[in-house]
């Protein structure tokens, strides 16, 4: 594992989390109930709230609410358990996290719950349910807060965060378009090939995120990440099939391959300034199109597996 230890000036999207991060604990504290020992929950439930953009912060609330909800029930009904508190925190935390993977609420939502859990077990045994009632008021009153700073305070939209991913992607292609347009090989190239990979990925969480903003249109957002998503993996595919050809070194009909490259990685650029809100244009394949593109997924297919000797 690589610690990066460099520093630079957070500036843009970086500083305006720093702001809100702290606007939205300063706010869970002030408007917290029961005095300074449970204003902590609502400090830091409100910090940890905000995220990178609306729909993670919506995420992330709903998955402190459900987890905290679990360890509450979890917690008050093993605490005055006999066995030893070891024992106590195992059972405690392995029905929070089963509670929580059997509503389908994920691993988050069990560390959440897990913790809440094991501090009730631990400190509060002989006042289980008035700690965890407190608790679980000022972790919703955190909730708030760090959704209040979300929506109207430097608010990160899914359409904004989803345009600059966008455009990143398509950079990203062109830049792999340059390469393949011309015939030298350089060190650059696997790096051109995993920013491509690299944006699909963020594309990817950015679409996961928007699915739970309120308000998004995520249909209008969906559909044009999906072309772009289509255009990265031919450009991936490309990049492959690129990589097999030189390996044999000059082929006939290279040049006219080029040169589409290049005008496609132009085209990529061109379509960075055009509007997320325009509804992408459907293009209807024809059958023997479908059919082609068909068969060399299949291959691609075939050859990895090969290649992992299957």
């Amino acid at each position: 594992m690589q610690m990066n230890l460099g520093w630079t000036w957070p500036r843009g999207t970086a500083l305006r989390y720093c702001l809100r991060v702290a606007l939205a604990s300063f706010l869970g504290y002030m408007l917290s109930l029961g005095g300074a020992a449970y204003a902590l929950y609502g400090a830091f439930s409100a910090a940890l709230v905000v995220g990178a953009s609306r729909g993670e912060d919506i995420g992330s609330a709903a998955n402190r609410a459900r987890g905290s909800l679990a360890g509450m029930l979890a917690g008050i009904l093993v605490a005055d358990l006999p066995p030893h508190p070891a024992v106590n925190v195992a059972i405690g935390v392995a029905m929070t996290s089963y509670i929580c993977m059997g509503c389908g609420w994920g691993q988050a939502a069990a560390r959440v719950g897990a913790s809440l859990c094991a501090v009730t077990i631990l400190t509060h045994s002989q006042d289980a349910l008035g700690y965890t009632a407190w608790r679980i008021a000022n972790t919703v009153i955190g909730i708030g807060a760090g959704l209040a700073v979300s929506y109207f305070v430097l608010p990160i939209r899914a359409h904004d965060l989803l345009t600059n991913n966008i455009n990143r992607a398509l950079e990203a292609i062109a830049r792999l378009l340059d390469v393949l347009a011309r015939p030298e090989r350089s060190e650059a190239d696997r790096k051109r090939f995993l920013e491509v990979f690299e944006t699909m990925v963020s594309l990817q969480k950015t679409l996961v995120d928007a699915r739970h903003e309120i308000g998004a249109d995520f249909t209008a957002l969906r559909e044009r990440a999906q072309q772009v998503a289509i255009a990265c993996f031919g450009a991936l595919g490309a990049g492959m099939a690129y990589g097999d050809l030189r390996r044999h070194g000059e082929v006939e009909g290279l040049a006219p391959l080029r040169e589409q490259a290049a005008a496609l990685a132009a085209r990529a650029r061109a379509s960075e300034a055009m509007d997320l809100s325009s509804s992408a244009q459907p293009i209807e394949p024809g059958a023997e199109q479908a059919v082609h593109g068909f068969a060399l997924g299949l291959r691609k297919i075939d050859e990895g597996l090969r290649r992992l000797g299957h």
